[in-house]
């Protein structure tokens, strides 16, 4: 799969969505009116974001209009360089789970954007990722007594020498 265009009317989904193992897709363009995915009402399935194993996929800006995940927003092996598409998500009711995305270095928009994660946080082997982006997302979370992972992020020469998501 190299696109998701003629996806665009889609603007609420019950249910998951899965973008997964797409060797050529280089964007999420065809998900611009996507703004809630929602849990299954007859048996209570939680809705998941997950985006794995996209490996020439550059960012998620096509996902700048969601809104809410009900369930959790996996972010797996992808080549994306930040998490700015998601600028908009007040509320994941599940876990927030980005790991082995080598290229990311930046999530300054996620941070302060998300209000509420109902599960646990785990950033793991982002190797371009600073450990001070992590704790300051976690810090900006106003609902939220998960646990969280950050780990095999980047290290701050100093440890814990964080100012906001920047190293000292």
């Amino acid at each position: 799969l190299s696109s998701l265009a003629g996806l665009e009317q889609l603007a609420s989904v019950t249910g998951s969505v899965v973008i997964s193992s797409n060797a050529a897709l280089t964007s999420l363009t065809g998900l611009t009116g996507l703004t809630t995915i929602n849990k299954i009402p007859l048996d209570g399935t939680l809705g998941h974001l997950n985006i794995d194993n996209n490996p020439i996929l550059g960012s998620v800006f096509g996902l700048a209009n969601l809104t809410s995940v009900g369930g959790n927003l996996q972010v797996t092996s992808n080549g994306i360089g930040n998490l700015n598409g998601l600028g908009q998500v007040a509320a994941i009711g599940g876990n927030v789970v980005v790991q082995y995305n080598n290229s990311l270095t930046n999530m300054s928009s996620f941070i302060g954007a998300i209000n509420t994660v109902g599960g646990d946080v785990n950033f793991y082997g982002n190797t371009s990722l600073s450990e001070c982006s992590v704790s300051a997302f976690v810090a900006s979370l106003s609902a939220y007594t998960g646990t969280t992972t950050n780990q095999y992020n980047v290290a701050c020469t100093t440890p814990n020498a964080c100012s906001g998501a920047v190293c000292m």
